[in-house]
């Protein structure tokens, strides 16, 4: 926190994004922020509700969400499918092993989790042949 003024009785601080973000980095979260701030309000500004505008405790929600909105994940993706048949069948199959990490119908692509593919490999290569078989 920047210390904008300082007197025998008031504290007056900007906090801003990087010094949030490091707070996240401890293990500080925006709701123990948003308490601390509330619990040492002055005594005038306390008497107020909320205490803590809730601009303020919404912007502190905001950067603490977005520290977990991207994750990565090592991934597998197909696409480049046959036919819809095969495309369908591949996909229920990797959304029942909870292999699924994303899936765009349109374009017949999906990813999986990277540990899936070899069984999502043996799944298609097995349906593929059961398909053939199906044919003669």
């Amino acid at each position: 926190m920047r210390t904008d003024c300082l007197l025998p009785n008031l504290y007056v601080g900007t906090l801003t994004r990087e010094v949030f973000l490091d707070a996240l980095e401890l293990g500080i979260t925006a709701a123990d922020v948003t308490t601390f701030l509330q619990q040492h309000a002055h005594p005038q500004v306390a008497r107020r509700m909320p205490a803590v505008p809730e601009n303020v405790q919404e912007q502190l929600v905001l950067w603490e969400t977005e520290t977990r909105r991207v994750v990565s994940e090592a991934a597998t993706l197909y696409n480049k499918f046959e036919d819809d048949e095969l495309f369908l069948a591949s996909s229920t199959h990797a959304q029942s092993l909870g292999l699924m990490l994303w899936v765009d119908n349109i374009t017949r692509s999906f990813a999986i989790k990277r540990l899936g593919h070899e069984a999502m490999r043996g799944f298609i290569v097995e349906y593929k042949a059961q398909r053939a078989r199906n044919q003669l």
